[in-house]
């Protein structure tokens, strides 16, 4: 049996830990809703995380994309209409789905095939009952929503 010393010492430095994409797209999200400045330092850009960014743009959300951080200005531009394609973003299509419902204007979203055939209908039944307008492919996307005077209230799922 071979034997090995271990000696103690401290040790010193950094580590930037691997950021979360799903995080990543909710400190998007809650950054563009602020309506304050807010830089979000460090995301993970991928794929899906870059739909998420493009969507909040064509909502009307300002930021700028440094690589390393997103700056969120806190302005938002006044649109008419908005239209994005998630890909295969299910993060992306349900979290973009309630704040398209705060918007007082026509918001569409489309997938891919893959995101066609995913069930929406709990959330978009949820939308519909604090207020908005949902159109859908039965529970499916394509969704075309339009709300911006949401009522608060409690939501029940039935068993």
């Amino acid at each position: 049996m071979t034997s090995k010393s271990i000696h103690t010492g401290r040790l010193s430095g950094s580590i930037r830990v691997p950021a979360s994409k799903s995080l990543t797209h909710r400190y998007f999200i809650q950054s563009a809703l602020s309506g304050k400045p807010t830089v979000v330092r460090y995301p993970l850009l991928s794929e899906d995380t870059q739909i998420t960014l493009n969507a909040l743009r064509s909502i009307g959300y300002e930021f700028e994309d440094y690589g390393e951080s997103v700056a969120f200005t806190g302005n938002k531009k006044d649109v008419e209409e908005c239209s994005f394609w998630v890909e295969n973003s299910g993060t992306s299509a349900r979290l973009l789905s309630g704040v398209m419902s705060l918007q007082p204007f026509i918001c569409k979203m489309d997938g891919s095939d893959r995101m066609r055939q995913r069930p929406m209908k709990t959330l978009i039944d949820a939308l519909t009952m604090l207020g908005a307008t949902v159109g859908h492919n039965d529970g499916y996307l394509p969704l075309e929503i339009s709300g911006g005077n949401l009522q608060g209230g409690e939501l029940l799922r039935a068993s």
